[in-house]
């Protein structure tokens, strides 16, 4: 029997938006806010987990109306807004090594890219390059960093929007898993919306794994379902149909006969 989904973890970047500078969907975030609505009415927690730093995700959490804890920076930061608690799970030498490579990647004029601003635990490169290409492309842009001295000490992904760089083992499956201990809970009861690489260790770990119209081919060819429609338009049509509320009271009733 399929045990009920008590938590859904959803991605901002291409599930929530369309881009790094593109405006909100607003008519599909308030469809999106209100199945969040109805899913705390039955004990349903919603929660994301990001690239973004905690003040863009915390935010966006405010937009949507939730209140969960939030996984930020790829997994290296994990949010608690009841608390204003932020916990960054690399260690400190960790996140000074990896600054050090940030700078260098930046200062080298053959990339050409950015350092997305508030990042303290992860380094996130944005570019021409990077930004809006084919994942093959980002992927070729990733090889040649990682020619540099150390750089595979990290861990490397991107999302529509960056190339998301970690101290080795985090990603967002780790925050992911720092958030479900603080909340007693396990992997059999997550439900994940992503659409990039950088999601696929939280999709793979679900129960129940999802992905819009505009997710990467390596997505997916691993979800349990995905969207006929992109982005925020996507991720409503996810909520309503895949874990609506009377489906999430269904199982639950299910697992009590």
């Amino acid at each position: 029997m399929t045990p009920p989904i008590n938590l859904v973890l959803c991605d901002i970047d291409g599930c929530l938006n369309a881009g790094l500078h593109d405006p909100l969907d607003l008519a599909a975030i308030a469809r999106i806010a209100w199945q969040i609505r109805a899913f705390a009415d039955h004990g349903i927690l919603f929660g994301l987990c990001t690239g973004r730093p905690v003040p863009f995700a915390q935010a966006m959490a405010q937009v949507l109306g939730t209140t969960a804890p939030l996984v930020c920076e790829n997994g290296a930061v994990v949010f608690d807004p009841a608390r204003g608690r932020a916990t960054m799970l690399p260690s400190p030498s960790d996140i000074e090594a990896l600054r050090d490579l940030g700078a260098r990647i930046v200062q080298s004029p053959r990339w050409e890219v950015t350092l997305e601003p508030g990042k303290s635990a992860c380094v996130s490169l944005n570019g021409a390059r990077i930004t809006g290409a084919r994942p093959d492309q980002v992927k070729a842009v990733i090889a040649e960093m990682q020619a540099l001295p150390n750089a595979n000490n990290f861990n490397w992904t991107f999302s529509s929007t960056a190339i998301d760089v970690t101290p080795k083992g985090i990603d967002k499956s780790v925050g992911a898993q720092r958030l479900l201990a603080s909340l007693g809970m396990d992997w059999s009861c997550v439900a994940a919306i992503g659409d990039s690489e950088g999601d696929l260790p939280v999709l793979k770990r679900a129960a129940l794994s999802l992905c819009p119209a505009n997710a990467t081919d390596a997505v997916k060819q691993i979800v349990d379902h995905c969207a006929d429609l992109p982005f925020a338009g996507g991720t409503a049509q996810l909520l309503q149909t895949k874990i609506s509320a009377l489906e999430i009271m269904k199982r639950h009733r299910q697992s009590t006969l």
